[in-house]
């Protein structure tokens, strides 16, 4: 039990305190926030907007419904994660100095 307590500790520091770790956290937190958003919120948007995003009215909707939803939210997500890249490699971004605070 220690041992596997060691490894889940291990695990937690590396997505706590490292850049890729980080990095992982934030990608899946994203995809998954936008995955579902797509899911549960087409209906709405359908009522709202008049607009034909399929949504799930029978069980026999639900895989078409979840493949469609995982397609545009992989879309939504690699065009998220390109417009984070360019701003931040921007050279407005790159140039500005680094902000140290001070604790006084």
């Amino acid at each position: 039990m220690e041992k596997l307590k060691k490894v889940w500790d291990g695990v937690v520091l590396f997505f706590n305190t490292t850049k890729l770790g980080h990095f992982i956290k934030s990608s899946v937190l994203s995809f998954t926030g936008i995955f579902f958003g797509i899911l549960f919120a087409s209906p709405i948007i359908n009522e709202l907007f008049n607009t034909s995003f399929p949504t799930i009215q029978q069980l026999t909707d639900v895989w078409p419904v979840v493949i469609d939803a995982f397609y545009r939210s992989i879309w939504a997500f690699i065009m998220v994660q390109i417009g984070v890249y360019k701003y931040s490699s921007s050279a407005v971004e790159v140039n500005k100095p680094i902000v140290k605070i001070d604790k006084k």
